[in-house]
């Protein structure tokens, strides 16, 4: 520590005192070693077995086999590698060896595999657990985790086993190392992919800098990197894998390269502090789960991008402003779900909508479908409790299940004229006043309206069949017991079928049931009078 004075008031007791704290950064506790390997496997003779504990950082030149690098593996202390005039050279003993993966019996498994080392490349498992800080080489061509088949394993004792192979899977380059903090890449290098399982799992990676002439990053290439906050992405990058950056909980911004023509599923899942990302206009699809359980608060996608698929947008509560382009034709299933929205506006090119699109979007209050959206998928708006307006395209024919399922903001609904059918909890825990179901409605599915506060008015269509089991109860004091349905009328001369609780706790003996005129002998012989005590003729 260094104490400093005001220079013009030194002498003054009262002189203010600045402090700065001198830190030597870098320094190890042993000498960097500087150590040319040759011939390739030679490194066990340059540092004895009883010093190699004891080494911290080193630099190696010339070239390096496998049984160099089982010798790294021993070097329990060493922090730092640099790599960057070495060569990687075929040779030598294998430097990792597993177990089988998975078990004896039936299911998948990866039998027992070796690691040899391959001319310019940095592949699975090579480094000792303890490397913090890593240069690579030069001329390095190759840097992935090592892929490995995987079998299933068909049969029984019997009979005898039948192993097929069923895909593949990656080692990971650093096997998970929690230590490794910052790996460098040198000046010149030509490496073109960053491949799948590079990074996976290095909970302290913090900082990288990719090189420029990088093309390519694989699947799960930096996934579950918890500590990584920014990273900057070459413009070259044609392609980033599947789940590349899942999990990264402390990233905080990105850049994608304007090559990029896909962003890859589940890419951004779960990185919490991503609150806004630019996609490119190169870009055409975004893939399932690309950007879930993220931090983004708003996102424009562009123009050019023809497709959004399932859960794109999933569980981004913070998400509070969407711009959609026209080139889209549908909305998958759960794309918006649990989002902060509180109003879109859906392109008019929009011909389906998907199941849950907006499950419990909360803050979602008002939203029109466009008139060419033929269908709309179940649980469709389910938990969106502060929805309060709804606007439903005349084309669609069903309700389906659960579409406004515990909106219990929304009272009121203007069912399309071409509806046949309402299924099961489609307004279930609605607050619904006043309804009307238009002629061409057959069916009223199993609790439709259940759990509604009681409808001052109920309108039945001229073509309804069937009103399934509770499709307008309520909950035994749920609500005040004073209040019940007022009036039902049927337009209806021909007994729709009615279950025993259709309408249960939600009919008093002062509710009305209005019917056709000459109608009057077919509803008092029918299940209607059980439920109604007045029956009353148009």
């Amino acid at each position: 520590y260094v104490l400093f004075k005001d220079k013009d008031n030194y002498w003054s007791s009262n002189a203010p005192v600045d402090t700065i704290r001198i830190i030597q950064e870098g320094r190890s506790t042993t000498p960097s070693l500087v150590l040319n390997v040759s011939p390739a496997g030679s490194l066990n003779t340059l540092i004895s077995s009883n010093r190699k504990e004891k080494v911290e950082e080193m630099k190696l030149t010339g070239e390096l086999n496998g049984t160099d690098f089982v010798f790294m593996k021993g070097m329990s202390n060493l922090k730092n590698l640099d790599l960057s005039e070495a060569t990687i050279v075929e040779g030598g003993d294998a430097y990792y060896h597993s177990s089988q993966i998975g078990g004896n019996y039936s299911g998948t498994y990866v039998p027992k595999f070796s690691l040899n080392t391959k001319k310019n490349s940095i592949i699975g498992n090579m480094f000792p657990s303890s490397l913090q800080v890593l240069t690579v080489p030069k001329n390095l061509t190759l840097f992935k985790g090592y892929p490995v088949t995987v079998y299933k394993r068909t049969g029984d004792r019997i009979n005898g086993w039948k192993d097929t192979p069923n895909g593949s899977m990656a080692t990971y380059v650093f096997n998970s190392n929690s230590r490794i903090k910052k790996v460098l890449f040198p000046e010149g290098l030509t490496l073109k992919e960053i491949g799948e399982c590079s990074f996976y799992q290095c909970y302290n990676l913090y900082e990288i800098e990719l090189p420029n002439s990088i093309e390519k990053i694989g699947e799960n290439a930096f996934n579950s990197c918890y500590n990584l906050t920014t990273i900057k992405i070459p413009n070259n990058v044609k392609e980033i894998g599947a789940q590349a950056f899942y999990g990264n909980s402390k990233l905080t911004s990105i850049n994608l390269p304007n090559k990029l023509t896909y962003i890859a599923d589940s890419l951004f899942y779960d990185c919490k502090n991503l609150s806004n990302i630019t996609i490119p206009k190169s870009v055409t699809k975004i893939d399932s789960l690309a950007f879930a359980n993220s931090g983004l608060t708003s996102i424009n996608i562009p123009n050019n991008v023809k497709h959004i698929s399932s859960g794109a947008f999933m569980g981004c509560s913070n998400l509070t402003n969407i711009t959609l382009p026209n080139t889209l034709r549908s909305i998958e299933y759960f794309t918006f779900g649990g989002t902060g929205i509180s109003t879109i506006n859906i392109p008019n090119n929009i011909t389906e909508i998907q199941a849950a699109a907006f499950y419990q979007c909360t803050n979602l209050e008002k939203i029109t479908i466009p008139k060419n959206v033929k269908s709309i998928g179940y649980s469709i708006f389910q938990g969106c409790n502060n929805l309060k307006e709804v606007s439903l395209p005349n084309d669609i024919t069903c309700i389906p299940e659960g579409a406004f399922k515990e909106c219990s903001s929304l009272s009121e609904i203007s069912i399309p004229s071409n509806v046949t059918e309402i299924k099961q909890e489609a307004f279930y825990g609605c607050n619904i006043q006043s309804l009307i179901i238009p002629d061409k409605v057959e069916t009223i599915g199993h609790s439709a309206f259940y759990n509604n506060k009681p409808m001052n008015k109920i309108v039945f269509g001229s073509g309804l069949k069937s009103v399934e089991g509770s499709a307008f109860g309520k909950k035994w004091g749920y609500y005040d017991e004073k209040v019940y349905y007022i009036d039902v009328t049927c337009k209806f001369s021909t007994p729709a079928k009615v279950s025993p609780d259709s309408f249960s706790n939600g009919v008093n003996d002062e509710t009305k049931l209005y019917i056709p005129k000459g109608t009057y002998n077919s509803f008092y012989l029918s299940d209607w009078a059980n439920i109604f005590e007045k029956i009353m003729e148009l």
